[in-house]
């Protein structure tokens, strides 16, 4: 096999059309949440990565399958562990009350924010009612009789995904442990 820096740039290459194409398809279609965006920009560069790969295949760059298989699943993994980042930081962004709370003070730099209005705005109900809002508008989570259940169970396979990589790298489940 010729040794190639293509081969181990693809997952690279792949994750920064997922991040060009996340940030482009959230700000130019409007019917398109910022989750959605993600997943679809995560699934332009996994299938760019494969693609890549299919073509090497096809231009006979592997000596042998088994290689073009190899290289396929060890791009696939490290394509999927970078959008699983991206995802992270996205995330960290959205959801972390540090980085809202400095959002929020930055956005009035000559003002400020007194804590009382830092406090109306971060009660523990006003959290719980802004994400479960979120998650309600994004199909995640319904609403039946004054109950709410996961409705699509795609969010809990990455919440269970992130629970394992903490457990992985971290080597507890969470970061209160």
């Amino acid at each position: 096999m010729t040794h190639d820096w293509w081969v181990v740039l693809s997952p690279i290459f792949g994750l920064v059309v997922n991040i060009i194409v996340q940030i482009l398809s959230h700000r130019l279609i409007s019917w398109l949440t910022l989750l959605r965006s993600v997943f679809f920009g995560f699934g332009v560069g996994f299938f760019l990565v494969i693609t890549l790969e299919i073509q090497r295949y096809s231009q006979n760059y592997y000596d042998q399958a088994g290689d073009f298989w190899a290289i396929l699943m060890v791009n696939g993994v490290t394509y999927a562990f970078l959008g699983y980042c991206y995802f992270s930081l996205i995330g960290l962004g959205e959801t972390a009350r540090r980085i809202r709370l400095l959002k929020d003070l930055y956005a009035v730099p000559n003002k400020g924010l007194s804590l009382s209005e830092i406090l109306s705005e971060y009660s523990a109900k006003n959290i719980v009612d802004k994400r479960m809002d979120r998650l309600l508008n994004n199909g995640q989570v319904r609403v039946d009789e004054g109950r709410y259940y996961i409705n699509k169970p795609v969010m809990l396979f990455f919440t269970k995904f992130s629970i394992f990589m903490k457990l992985l790298v971290l080597g507890k489940r969470s970061e209160l442990d």
